[in-house]
């Protein structure tokens, strides 16, 4: 169990917080706004590296997870994936937005922590409400055979695509 919320709540949130560094600093930004290519494609190239360097990571760890203890992960290893690729996705987004409107790496990466720490802390109330599932970022760890599991996935994916989307536009000031 210590290493699936390894997977689902670790390296999200470290993604997230490594979002939310880039997206505001750069220490060459006079030089960088001075240039033909727009700042938000050079931030969402560091984002993207971020999220590929987390994807490798988490899915050798899947992988490795998958071969040695089969039973620790009861789905598919395409299911599999979800566990944590959807909490990556939203904590990466959620941290770059926060941090493009706080204008404060630091200061959106402890926003970032009080809600992993308020979700991991209530996590019953999480579940047991039907509003709050859709934004409930570790079902595998506490409910992993629910049947809205899918559908929490899916909404964080999407609600992660929509911030990605928001913080592109952001970025166009």
């Amino acid at each position: 169990d210590v290493l699936l919320a390894g997977l689902e709540a670790g390296l999200p949130l470290t993604s997230g917080i490594i979002a939310a560094t880039v997206a505001t600093q750069d220490p060459a930004i006079e030089l960088q706004l001075t240039l033909p290519r727009p700042y938000r494609i050079t931030t969402f190239s560091r984002i993207a590296l971020i999220l590929i360097w987390t994807t490798l990571i988490s899915l050798l760890s899947t992988l490795a997870l998958h071969l040695a203890l089969p039973s620790i992960l009861p789905l598919s290893f395409a299911q599999e994936q979800l566990i944590w690729f959807a909490p990556m996705l939203w904590f990466t987004a959620v941290g770059a937005i926060l941090a493009l409107l706080m204008r404060n790496r630091s200061t959106s990466g402890a926003i970032l922590g009080c809600l992993w720490v308020m979700q991991l802390t209530f996590h019953g109330y999480f579940l047991a409400m039907g509003w709050t599932r859709p934004w409930f970022l570790f079902t595998t760890l506490y409910a992993p055979t629910a049947s809205f599991w899918l559908a929490n996935r899916i909404e964080l994916i999407l609600t992660s695509v929509i911030v990605f989307i928001a913080t592109w536009f952001y970025l166009r000031n």
